[in-house]
This record gives structure tokens, sequence and C-alpha cells, in this order.
């Protein structure tokens, strides 16, 4: 089980900390100094953060970029084709120049090529593309940044 976080939300014109389960988000995305984090069960919530900062709630891995602003997790994808994915029954379009982040991001993209159970092709182009985005995962073989 992951580990529960909090953040600042207004609820009925109230200030309030919100304690979110990580795997009730299914995507977060950001409009200037906002992030929303969409839930599961179709509830939303804006946080003043950046995409960086919001994502640093959650473990490597558990999100891709889908475009410049948004990222879905992977546990919520149902479906992939080259222009859209199906999550909970939702149909979420995916950038074209982004396809190929998903499909690395799905299938080993959690390692930084540090050691041996790290050294894929696959694996390290995700990592570094990651980076590239100005999102640090850490390897979770190695703690790698």
């Amino acid at each position: 089980m992951l580990e529960p976080f909090f953040i600042r939300a207004e609820i009925k014109n109230e200030k309030v900390l919100k304690k979110i389960d990580p795997m009730q988000v299914a995507r977060l995305s950001t409009v200037k100094n906002y992030t929303k984090f969409h839930l599961i069960d179709g509830g939303s919530y804006s946080v003043r953060t950046s995409l960086v900062n919001a994502l640093n709630n959650f473990p490597p891995g558990m999100f891709v970029k889908i475009d410049r602003a948004e990222v879905v997790s992977v546990f919520h994808i149902d479906n992939i084709t080259k222009d859209e994915l199906i999550m909970n029954g939702k149909t979420v379009t995916i950038a074209k120049s982004y396809y190929k982040y998903v499909v690395a991001g799905i299938n080993r993209g959690k390692y930084c090529g540090n050691n041996e159970k790290c050294r894929t092709d696959d694996n390290m182009f995700f990592f570094y593309v990651m980076h590239f985005d100005n999102i640090k995962p850490k390897c979770p073989c190695c703690q790698h940044h």
C-alpha cells in the first residue's frame, strides 16, 4: 500500500488539508501555477503547485506524461492507441510526440541503467527522457536520480 499524503484544498469555501490516497489519483493536469488532481471517483482538487512538485508525492514510474501539461497513472490505463488511451472507461488524448514515452513508461521505464538490473535501452531511454522533461524519478532498484 502506498502512503497517503495531504494537499491544501478548498472544500465548501473552506481551506483544509485533504488526505489523498495515491492509488485514487487517475491523472494530474496543470495550468499555469495550478495542478489538478483528478481522482478515479470523478472528483478533483486544484493545488497551487507545479506538476513536477506534485509528482514528488508519488512513487517513480507511477505516472507517464501524455502531453506537455498532463500525466496519467499507469494503474488506471485500460487500453492505448496511437492517439488516445482509455482510463476507467474515459478517453484521454495522447499528444503525438508523447506516444513513445507512454509506451516506454508502461513497459519498463522505471530504471536508470546504473547496474545490471537497470541496463536496457528502453529503460535508459525513458529515464533520460523524463530527466529532459524535468521530471526526476528515482530508480527503484538503485535509487539513482
